[in-house]
């Protein structure tokens, strides 16, 4: 009984390493696939009752589990070969409405400032950006007409970008953050036309999920 309770960690674990040991009898091949042996110790980190929800990058899904049962799942929009989403494991406190959005600077660099050079000042009205002196609750704003948008666009110049909440922004309505060294997080999305695509790698690393709410 013992060896029982330590050995079956989670739904998925047990799952996983049993379908493959069944497939190896049947087979007579005991020699373990390595990628099965990546995924068991993936699969360690799942909690084994209460509620979690695992990201399958893979097939760009989210699945809810609540005692080893799964009670929902969704689509999600996951990372790019370049920017791809990593393997992480942690806890969700709390859920943050209607959330600023703070543009990562390689964003900043590719796709900001480069639309500033082409569309001007106004580009960022639309779309509610301001550029700030730091990441607080309280930051100074700086004139965007007093920026070297060029530098900006070259590198050479790092700027804080942050988005007003409201239909326009990154993060949608809802953003679930979580502790990660990555700044890593789940959070819903203006662009739900996206989900229609079969081929869903198409983040800079965080998580937007189908139905947020």
């Amino acid at each position: 009984g013992y060896l029982t309770a330590i050995s079956n960690l989670n739904p998925i674990y047990a799952q996983l390493r049993d379908t493959a040991w069944a497939e190896a009898q049947a087979s007579g091949n005991l020699t373990p696939d390595p990628r099965l042996l990546a995924n068991l110790e993936r699969a360690r980190s799942i909690p084994s009752k209460g509620k979690f929800a695992l990201v399958d990058s893979g097939t760009q899904r989210l699945i809810l589990f609540e005692n080893a049962q799964v009670v929902d799942s969704m689509k999600v929009i996951v990372g790019t070969d370049q920017l791809p989403t990593p393997l992480i494991a942690s806890t969700i406190y709390y859920v943050t409405y209607n959330p600023y959005w703070h543009a990562p600077d390689h964003l900043v660099r590719k796709t900001i400032a480069p639309t500033v050079l082409r569309q001007g000042m106004n580009y960022l009205r639309t779309r509610g950006y301001h550029v700030i002196d730091e990441w607080s609750e309280t930051p100074t704003e700086i004139d965007p007409t007093s920026v070297d948008w060029k530098a900006a666009a070259a590198g050479s110049l790092h700027l804080r970008v942050r988005q007003d909440p409201g239909p326009l922004n990154s993060m949608g309505i809802l953003k679930f953050p979580f502790p990660n060294p990555e700044d890593i997080y789940l959070h819903d999305t203006p662009g739900k036309e996206l989900f229609e695509k079969s081929t869903r790698f198409l983040s800079n690393g965080c998580v937007r999920v189908e139905d947020a709410r």
